[in-house]
């Protein structure tokens, strides 16, 4: 009897030092991310007025962002970290970054990049991609300098050095998806890919700009005002203030439709929860495609305004 109570003691003592084994092992790898989220958090909040400081402030945070997913994949591939573990270490940092901001479209962005940089899938390669994509981007920005004419295959695709190195990082995990349906229904999976050198990461991004179909004015307005119109919608929906936010809605609509029978672009300003949409005068001159591209601020502005308001009236 002694020998059997030895031995259940003997093994509940192994477990439990397994388990606290597992719980260090779980702080450690939470602690991890979390300095990284931190960083990068820190890096994107410290802007200035001034619209150099504040360019400045963005590559920062870029910067940053890029630094994290090298730190993490690199420190995932050699703690072989599992999903669970990134999973919960990942949900841990991102609220304590952004507290009650942590289910925003920054936080879960940030959420997915970090994620997908210490996936088991690609991890590896991950300091290969980081510089690869550095090193093409870098490369035209010096022949950019060099001559102002220069082709900018990069740039066009992307609008920030980390936008691409996402998107190649996202492209170094095998996606599985399920198509057809019935008997017809199967398992198809997209081999990864990565680049080897920074001359190949400008050779496929030439190439996939190149097999995209041009899209005509009409099409990009459309898609950049349906775009807004979503996001105001989503807040909408969040704040449970359809009716508040709808004369945005109509509003961008309506800009949405004068865009696309190209007639001349609406004068848009902000008054007080809406955006007022009104022909201009004939004489006067717009610039219909920086007209547009106001229109995303400007809603932003109606709606936080729109949301101001909604809060007040609870």
């Amino acid at each position: 009897m002694t020998t059997k109570i030895l031995k259940n003691e003997t093994a509940a003592a192994a477990t439990d030092a397994q388990e606290a084994a597992r719980i260090a092992a779980q702080a450690a790898i939470t602690k991890a991310i979390t300095d990284q989220v931190k960083a990068i958090t820190s890096a994107a909040t410290a802007r200035d007025d001034a619209f150099s400081a504040y360019e400045g402030k963005v590559k920062e945070a870029s910067g940053a962002r890029e630094l994290a997913m090298l730190a993490l994949s690199k420190a995932a591939t050699k703690g072989d970290w599992s999903e669970d573990q990134i999973k919960l270490g990942l949900d841990s940092a991102i609220v304590a970054a952004f507290g009650n901001r942590h289910t925003e479209t920054a936080a879960n962005t940030l959420r997915s990049e970090l994620r997908q940089a210490m996936n088991p899938a690609c991890r590896a390669q991950v300091p290969h991609i980081i510089a690869t994509a550095a090193a093409a981007w870098d490369a035209e920005t010096k022949a950019i300098e060099a001559d102002k004419s220069a082709a900018t295959p990069l740039r066009d695709e992307y609008k920030r050095r980390h936008h691409m190195i996402v998107k190649h990082v996202r492209l170094a995990i095998p996606e599985t998806k399920t198509v057809g349906r019935g008997d017809a229904k199967r398992t198809e999976t997209t081999p990864a890919i990565t680049f080897k050198s920074a001359a190949d990461v400008v050779k496929h991004v030439a190439k996939a700009a190149a097999a995209k179909p041009v899209k005509s004015a009409s099409d990009i307005a459309a898609e950049k005002v349906d775009a807004i119109i979503a996001s105001v919608k989503a807040l909408a929906d969040e704040y449970k203030a359809t009716e508040t936010f709808a004369p945005i809605v109509s509003a961008l609509a309506k800009v949405k439709a004068a865009e696309l029978v190209k007639e001349p672009a609406a004068r848009v300003s902000v008054q007080e929860n809406a955006i007022t949409v009104a022909p201009p005068a004939a004489s006067e001159p717009i610039d219909a495609a920086a007209e547009l591209d106001d229109v995303l601020a400007l809603a932003t502005q109606a709606a936080i305004t729109a949301v101001k308001a909604a809060m007040a009236a609870k």
